[in-house]
């Protein structure tokens, strides 16, 4: 079964060698949704317990900052998993848009610096920093 009936695919906002993340439509609800899909060159069963590792941890997670994911879906013979769109853009884009000055340096650093607060305190370590 594929994701293609639930979901249109919009556009990919992020690849890399195990995780291919888009921004999708949801056929039903008619709102933006995001899914991390598995990239094709890693291992399905490993990827797909890390996927689902990946979704118990964000599920138990509850403050500013955190995607909240919304389901798991077999995606052909796959998991995908499906999180709230919280229509940003990523930093590396926002930062060619516009020069940033101190100031917008420094809150959006206390930002990430508040969120990894909150992970360190709930004994999560973010390995993509």
């Amino acid at each position: 079964m594929s994701l293609l009936h639930k979901y249109k695919l919009v556009e990919k906002i992020h690849a890399d060698s195990r995780w291919d993340i888009y921004r999708g439509l949801s056929q039903a609800e008619q709102n933006s949704v995001l899914i991390k899909t598995i990239s094709t060159s890693m291992p399905s069963k490993e990827a797909s317990n890390w996927l689902k590792n990946e979704f118990d941890i964000l599920t138990n997670l509850d403050f500013t900052g955190v995607i909240k994911p919304q389901n798991i879906e077999v995606n052909h013979d796959s998991l995908a998993m499906i999180l709230e769109d919280f229509t940003g853009e990523n930093l590396a884009q926002f930062l060619s848009r516009l020069k940033l000055t101190l100031n917008g340096f420094l809150e959006i650093a206390i930002q990430l610096a508040d969120i990894l607060q909150e992970l360190h305190q709930n004994q999560i370590i973010h390995q993509n920093i």
